[in-house]
């Protein structure tokens, strides 16, 4: 969700989530508006079955820079045991355009 619900905030986003072993699912937004809370994932496993990888690309709204992160998660039986992840990779960065 955007600290200012009135500017909205342009995304760029790739879930990936592996659980029992062998699904696999994604998500992806790319170029997305987002001017209130969403949900990414609505089922999150627990009992070490899943784990989530996300990157996120974010748009400042007022000064048009990008910052981009990474967001890994793995939750053990019930939640006991919980290990979140968060890395930034880019923080106020300005993306020229390719020329040809």
């Amino acid at each position: 969700m955007p600290k200012n619900t009135a500017a909205p905030v342009l995304v760029d986003l790739r879930r990936t989530t592996i659980y029992d072993g062998s699904t696999i699912e994604t998500q992806t937004l790319n170029g997305s508006s987002i001017s209130a809370s969403i949900a990414i994932d609505g089922t999150v496993y627990t009992n070490s079955q899943e784990t989530h990888n996300m990157r996120i690309r974010q748009q400042d709204p007022v000064t048009k820079l990008w910052s981009m992160c990474e967001i890994n998660s793995f939750l053990s039986t019930g939640g006991a045991r919980c290990s979140i992840r968060i890395q930034w990779s880019e923080y106020d960065v300005a993306y020229a355009a390719p020329t040809v």
